[in-house]
């Protein structure tokens, strides 16, 4: 698992704050690196970003480790947007098709098939290249 940034796009079906966001602890110990992650609208523009800290710094809140955002982000309802982690050795990334993977989603946002996104490279970067698989949902918000 090299170093890439992950992530998935999806739809804000309602206008709502974002507050925090999160990377996912698969074992619920804490993170072995500290993980950028952010909000970009679909032309690549960095909208809102934070660190999520190795350890167990972050507020673990069901299998994510969250960071209270400086300021929130207003998502604006119908509008798509990508949100994106960079991964790192030692942390794994949540991945697959739904399903199988469990995931329940916020009705307050929608994740469409083939929602799935990567681009290699050392920081957290907008993906670009579609991952084969329905999401990556190693980022959470």
């Amino acid at each position: 698992m090299g170093r890439r940034t992950a992530g998935f796009k999806f739809t804000a079906e309602s206008a709502s704050n974002l507050t925090a966001l999160g990377y996912h602890d698969e074992g619920l110990d804490g993170l072995f690196n500290a993980h950028d992650v952010g909000l970009y609208d679909l032309s690549g523009t960095l909208l809102a970003s934070a660190t999520v800290p190795d350890g167990t710094a972050g507020d673990l809140i069901g299998e994510y480790r969250y960071v209270t955002l400086g300021s929130s982000y207003t998502l604006t309802a119908g509008t798509e947007y990508v949100l994106a982690a960079h991964t790192t050795a030692g942390d794994g990334y949540r991945y697959g098709t739904v399903p199988p993977i469990t995931l329940t989603v916020d009705p307050l946002i929608s994740i469409g098939d083939d929602a799935s996104l990567y681009v290699y490279g050392p920081g957290l970067a907008f993906p670009t290249a579609f991952a084969g698989y329905d999401i990556y949902a190693t980022p959470n918000e």
